[in-house]
């Protein structure tokens, strides 16, 4: 059977995300430097090569996004996450689930490629404003 994907979505965003924990640590905007992501993701214990991984995915995901207010890091369990809060909105709800044109060329891939390697992304569109969440591991 056919279900609508947007709203399937609204569904699953009706629950609000928690909340980023209080001892979260930001990283100065308008956007997240790879190297400061990817160090910070190897001091939480990712081996190297993934905590790149982590750091591209970010990186593709803020520049698809725009400039960012805020970006936090925090980890859960094993998890690395990040919190991207974009000045713009994203009203896509389906956000980054069918890859850009330019995917291939390695170029633009955006929250296509977060999608592809993180374990969990979150597009939300709240009141306050975007928020787009990722978990690596």
């Amino acid at each position: 059977m056919y279900e609508d994907p947007l709203r399937i979505a609204a569904e699953l965003d009706a629950v609000p995300l928690p909340a980023p924990p209080a001892a979260a640590d930001r990283i100065p905007g308008p956007a997240p430097a790879d190297g400061a992501v990817c160090t910070w993701a190897t001091v939480q214990g990712l081996a190297p090569a993934e905590a790149e991984v982590f750091a591209t995915a970010v990186a593709e995901a803020a520049a698809a996004l725009g400039p960012v207010d805020r970006v936090l890091l925090w980890t859960d369990g094993p998890a690395c996450v990040c919190e991207l809060r974009p000045v713009r909105r994203v009203e896509d709800p389906l956000a980054g689930f069918v890859p850009p044109p330019d995917a291939a060329s390695g170029q633009g891939r955006g929250l296509w490629f977060a999608r592809q390697v993180c374990a969990y992304v979150d597009v939300r569109d709240e009141p306050g404003g975007t928020s787009v969440r990722l978990q690596y591991g």
